[in-house]
């Protein structure tokens, strides 16, 4: 477990760097605008997306997620708390925030069985880690009308 701890470490540093981080960006950026400009229609961006979302969720492991630097850094100092929203596509999706000196992890599944959430819960108290469970609360992806 240690050395997965670490290679994970390397791996999250390493997607940070700028270098890599900027041209793997760029990339995305050019793919999803290139599907948004040449599908027809709304249904066909839709399923373009729902199969790049369903292939990289058999395969990816990891993925390091960088928002940026505060517009304001002024308001970083009254953040107590960050929630992740991922897509409704993912079937289980965890995600890791560092906001004010705070750690977040915001845990996101659509089944109801809550084995994986016990089992974190076990594996914190286990090793002495205290943890404040702030809410559970149903997806609330934010709805946006399609355009027509």
């Amino acid at each position: 477990m240690s050395a997965q701890a670490t290679i994970y470490r390397g791996r999250t540093f390493l997607a940070c760097e700028e270098d890599i981080l900027r041209p793997q960006m760029t990339a995305m950026a050019s793919y999803t605008k290139h599907i948004l400009e040449t599908a027809p229609s709304i249904e066909e961006k839709k399923s373009i997306f729902a199969g790049i979302l369903q292939g990289s969720g058999r395969s990816q492991t990891c993925m390091v997620s960088y928002v940026g630097r505060w517009k304001y850094s002024e308001i970083g100092d009254c953040i107590e708390e960050f929630w992740i929203h991922a897509p409704e596509a993912n079937d289980f999706f965890a995600g890791v925030t560092a906001v004010n000196g705070h750690i977040g992890l915001s845990i996101l599944q659509k089944f109801a069985d809550e084995r994986i959430l016990g089992a974190l819960f076990e594996q914190l108290d286990e090793h002495g880690i205290s943890y404040e469970l702030k809410r559970k609360m149903p997806l609330d992806v934010a709805y946006f009308p399609e355009p027509e």
